[in-house]
């Protein structure tokens, strides 16, 4: 009976330290860090921590905006670049599990006025190539007209961008490769993808984005720019590097003021020109509910899932499966999710492969065609420690202190049982 007792005293003890530890860490641990790692050369950070237990953890640190002095807030949104593609991935799939889009088809096969362009490819890669970038069809955004129209010198901040306009920058182009046979980052397949999802839906992709996921998930915060009108006194200000490189790749546009040496004001810019490719704002809490649910299959049924995560080599560490990479980070730990880059934001949506945790950061400042810049890589780590030692905390009291306490399951209790179908048969 003593040993019984003993053993009793020690789970109690140790769920107690737990809870001690899952109050006071923030304070003690992640703030700190978080701080030092906007140090690194961020305007501003917004971030969430999620596992089991749900989002877990969420805050902000440096200035929204740094001429007004403002602090970033967690409510803040921040673009998300091409994070924007696995949210598009999702939807895209969501209609294949549903008969309305065969994955094996071509994007020319939905949108019929796309075969009146030269886009190589168009009328021969796949959807799922398109997913994947195994299409071999030039990217958009590596064009010099494109990147000075819609990220430099001759930005116009009244041009209202359609969805397809960026296509006409590859329109003639040679093709990199044959369909399936070599892996070539593409703006363009997404741009095509998203046409699609909207020519078999008769919806905006917004729209369907907004119906089969964000509202199942109840997230209020994410919006696709050019597409949903987002608050504008809710945006982050938007940085960018301003680098020699910049400079000679897209220029600076007249609207583009100096926020302070080497960094540019670049907010009357949109990522409208992104679109499917790399359009959302999010804040940080949105972004982790998505990974999370896409994670434990609440978006997605189990064959799909693992459609989404079949990998093949990309880059030296990095696969690539439908929407989703797989970085290798060394010691036989690798994550699963998305990177974005984009004019003035930046954003890193992962979790691990093996283990539980969630990590979305979200920057206002961009580095994109701006070559070298000058961030403190390594500035992440001491938060991303003490990030796993905050989230074992919360699991070892049951989830019992988390502030939004949502097991990740569908509201029918199976983790299989999407609920982006559920929304797609609601009337």
């Amino acid at each position: 009976m003593k040993t019984v007792r003993r053993v009793l005293l020690v789970i109690v003890s140790l769920a107690v330290l737990a809870a001690v530890v899952l109050v006071a860490f923030p304070t003690i641990a992640l703030r700190p860090t978080l701080a030092h790692w906007r140090a690194g050369g961020y305007p501003s950070l917004s971030v969430a921590i999620a596992n089991e237990c749900g989002v877990v953890w969420s805050a902000a640190a440096g200035a929204a905006d740094l001429r007004a002095g403002r602090e970033a807030r967690t409510s803040d949104l921040y673009g998300v670049g091409s994070i924007t593609k696995t949210v598009v991935a999702v939807v895209a799939l969501q209609l294949a599990d549903e008969g309305r889009i065969d994955l094996a088809r071509s994007a020319t096969d939905y949108v019929p006025r796309l075969r009146d362009m030269q886009i190589p490819n168009a009328g021969t890669a796949t959807l799922a190539q398109l997913m994947n970038h195994t299409s071999g069809i030039p990217s958009w955004e590596d064009d010099p007209r494109w990147i000075r129209e819609a990220r430099g010198a001759a930005v116009d901040p009244h041009r209202p961008w359609q969805p397809a306009d960026s296509l006409a920058y590859v329109d003639g182009k040679q093709a990199l490769s044959p369909p399936g046979a070599e892996y070539h980052y593409s703006n363009t397949n997404y741009t095509l993808l998203g046409l699609a999802i909207e020519a078999v839906t008769g919806e905006s992709l917004g729209s369907e984005i907004k119906r089969r996921i964000l509202v199942p998930l109840g997230l209020q915060d994410t919006y696709l720019e050019g597409d949903q009108g987002a608050p504008p006194n809710r945006l982050a200000r938007r940085y960018h590097f301003d680098t020699p490189v910049f400079r000679a790749t897209a220029g600076v546009a007249p609207s583009f003021t100096t926020a302070r040496p080497g960094l540019l004001d670049v907010s009357d810019a949109s990522l409208a020109p992104e679109w499917a490719a790399g359009g959302l704002v999010t804040t940080a809490h949105d972004l982790a509910t998505f990974a999370l649910a896409l994670r434990d299959g609440r978006l997605l049924t189990r064959k799909q899932l693992a459609f989404m995560q079949t990998w093949r080599p990309a880059e030296d560490g990095l696969q690539v499966g439908h929407g989703l990479f797989r970085f290798d980070r060394g010691n036989g730990r690798y994550t699963l999710g998305h990177q974005g880059s984009v004019l003035g934001f930046a954003a890193q949506m992962e979790w691990l492969e093996k283990g539980d945790a969630v990590l979305v950061s979200l920057s206002n400042v961009g580095s994109i065609d701006a070559g070298e810049v000058p961030l403190d890589r390594h500035a992440a780590l001491p938060f991303v420690l003490a990030t796993f030692t905050y989230l074992a905390s919360a699991k070892a009291t049951a989830c019992l202190l988390s502030p939004r306490h949502n097991k990740a399951t569908s509201p029918h209790g199976a983790r299989n049982d999407r609920v982006g179908h559920i929304a797609a048969n609601t009337p």
